[in-house]
Parts: structure tokens; sequence; C-alpha cells
């Protein structure tokens, strides 16, 4: 009875945990602004040097923010001798940045309290956010303050909800539905890393030709340190590119301009190095790389299909993994594309509605016939031992 009149309520044990709780949200939320914000801040200011410090230091601050904004896909208003144009193509860089520090965070915060720390860590995104596209942009751009404090705060949300899953047990839930979520995640994420490694091969076979752009250019120090920053920052919605092209919808890079496996046509093109990169027509190599959607929605429902040891039904996989593609293709497509300019410069990036719809096919018919043939391995019996010979005694 001494005993239980000397513990300390439960609550005021529990208060602390919250109170801690929500700092480390809130410090999280800050470092995942912060880090990214000061990264292009710094490359900003080397620009700003090399051009002799004539300039304000300010713009090229606020250029910064813009590029922290627009990676986070919060659409841009410029304006231009007198001519206003949307600027809305995410450089996604950023984005990616947010996402991963958002797993860490939502990882730290499942050892404690997780709704306090996650309540913390969106209000303190959203504030800092709107914070910068209210006093940290060029005088020339006007962001949009609603999605400014909505977009960067999701972003960490979702990592936040990622995290939070993966320390708590597996990712993606169970039941009748579960193997085909993780059919069509599962393929989802194959087709983005074999667009991440055609990207890489495709950079390191075209160098020649990158680099003579970038010196055809002339653009000096300055000029090529902040080319390259904005093409890291792009990279990213390249390899989102890249998940359009093996898809079969392929991209634009203007209006009129076509890049698909099966052909490509193009017109006058912006003066981006990375983009001599662009892959040459030639039809085997692009029915080669239709292949690719088709045999990760078949091994995805093959694997998915035997690791829920049949219980599934194979016609439920494989439509969920079909469905589950296609959202995840069409919301990625969506992430890549927008206006870089004015002009035909309007209409950059793949069709979300096409790639979500050949996406659909492409991995749902696979992944049902995939998921089919796990069953049947699944049920197959397995051989019965044999007896050992008699030896007549």
């Amino acid at each position: 009875m001494t005993s239980d009149l000397a513990a300390p309520p439960r609550s005021s044990i529990a208060r602390p945990v919250r109170v801690l709780a929500v700092v480390a949200g809130a410090v999280d939320a800050l470092a995942a602004v912060a880090l990214p914000f000061g990264a292009l801040v710094v490359v900003a200011l080397i620009a700003w040097a090399a051009l002799g410090a004539t300039a304000p230091w300010s713009a090229f601050v606020g250029a910064a923010a813009d590029a922290w904004l627009l990676g986070h896909g919060v659409d841009l208003q410029v304006t231009v001798a007198g001519h206003a144009f949307p600027v809305t193509l995410a450089a996604l860089g950023p984005a990616l940045v947010t996402v991963g520090l958002g797993v860490r965070a939502g990882r730290r915060a499942a050892a404690g309290a997780p709704a306090p720390a996650a309540v913390a860590a969106l209000l303190t995104t959203a504030a800092a956010s709107t914070a910068v596209a209210a006093l940290g942009t060029a005088p020339a751009v006007r962001p949009s303050l609603v999605q400014a404090a909505l977009l960067p705060a999701a972003l960490l949300g979702t990592g936040l909800l990622a995290g939070l899953r993966l320390e708590r047990g597996p990712l993606l839930p169970g039941g009748r539905l579960g193997a085909g979520l993780r059919a069509g995640t599962g393929a989802v994420a194959v087709v983005v890393a074999a667009s991440g490694v055609a990207v890489t091969t495709l950079l390191l076979l075209s160098l020649a030709p990158v680099l003579g752009l970038y010196e055809s250019l002339g653009a000096g120090p300055a000029g090529g340190v902040a080319l390259t920053a904005l093409q890291v920052l792009l990279l990213p919605t390249v390899v989102l590119w890249g998940v359009a092209w093996f898809s079969g919808a392929g991209f634009v890079l203007g209006a009129g301009s076509s890049v698909g496996p099966l052909g490509t046509a193009v017109g006058p093109l912006p003066s981006l190095p990375l983009l001599g990169a662009l892959p040459h027509p030639d039809p085997a190599l692009g029915l080669l790389g239709l292949l690719v959607p088709v045999l990760a929605g078949f091994g995805c429902g093959l694997v998915a299909q035997r690791r829920d040891r049949g219980d599934a039904p194979p016609l439920v996989t494989g439509p969920v993994a079909g469905l589950v593609a296609a959202c995840c293709a069409g919301v990625l497509a969506a992430l890549a594309s927008g206006s870089a300019g004015p002009g035909r410069l309007s209409a950059v990036g793949p069709d979300a509605l096409q790639v979500a719809g050949l996406v659909l096919l492409e991995v749902g018919i696979p992944a049902t016939l995939g998921a089919l043939v796990g069953r049947v391995r699944t049920a197959a019996p397995a051989p019965e031992p044999e007896e050992p010979a008699s030896l007549g005694f």
C-alpha cells in the first residue's frame, strides 16, 4: 500500500512525454525545412559571390526560396518584362528530401507519443513554409500561399505516416486486399527503380553531348553552379518522366512534342544540358521498355500471392494490384508535369490519366496471371517421402 501511495500519477508521467514529443516533432519539422532550403541558399550565395557580389544578395536568397517552394509543388506566378506566366513544373529534389526526413521523424516519434509529435511537426512545417512564401521569394515571383501552407506539410506528413508504420509493423496492411496492395506498390517501385537506372545509364552514355551543351552555353562559374543545381533538383522529376516512358505514354517537352518508347519528336528545347541525354528513337529498345511494367506486374503478383500463402483470391489480387499501380503511377505523373514557362513550354511532362490507364492494364493483367501461378504453386501438395525398401525380414 505504501508503494502505491508513493507512485506518481500516470498523467504526471505522460505529460513530460507529450511535451518532449511536441518539441521533438517541431525540431524535426524545422530540420526538414532548413536542410534543403539551407543547401539552396548556399548554392545561391556561391553564385552571388562568383558574379562579384554586385547584385543584392537578397535576390539570390529569394531565388533559393522560389526553388524550394517549386520543389514541393507550389505554383509560382512569374512576371518578366510586364508579362506574367505560371511555373508549375515541380523540381522534386527538395520534396524527396522532405519525405525522407519525414520518415526519419516518424520512426523517432513511434517510440514516444506519436500523435502530439505529428501535429507539432505538421503545424511547424506549415508555418515555416508559409513564412518562406510570404517573406523570402524574389520580387518578380508570387507563390500560392495556400499551396505553400499545405503541400510541404502534406509531403512531410506522408513521410511521418510511413515512418510510424515501418516502426510498428509492415508498411502495408494484410487481409484479402493486402496481396494486391503489395503487388501494385511493388510493381510501381520496380518501374521507378528501372527508370532511375535508365536515366543514369543515358547520362553516362551521353556525357559528351551533355558537356558540349555546358560549353556552348558559356554560363561561367556562377551560371554553371546554378545550372548544375537546377538539374540536380530536376533529376527526380526526370526519373518520373522515365516511368511514363516505360508505360508507353511518354512525355512532352513543350506543346507539339513527344518523347516515347516508339518514337521521339521534339521541337526547340530549353538550353538544359540534361536534355542532351534524351533517348534516340529505337523501336526495338522501346518494345523492351514496354515489357518492364508487364514483368514487374507478373513478378510482384506472383511473389505477393505466395507470401500470402494463397489466402487471397488471385482474381482479387490482380485487379487490386492494377488499380493501386495505376493510382500511384498517375499521382507520380501528375507531380512530374506542369508549366515550365510561357508559350510552348506551358506543357511539359506526362499525361497523368494516360499513364494511369496504361499502367492499369500493363500491371493488372500480368499481376492476375502471376497471382494465379502463385496460387497453383502454393496449393500444390508437397511430395510424400518414400518409404525405405523392405529387406525381407
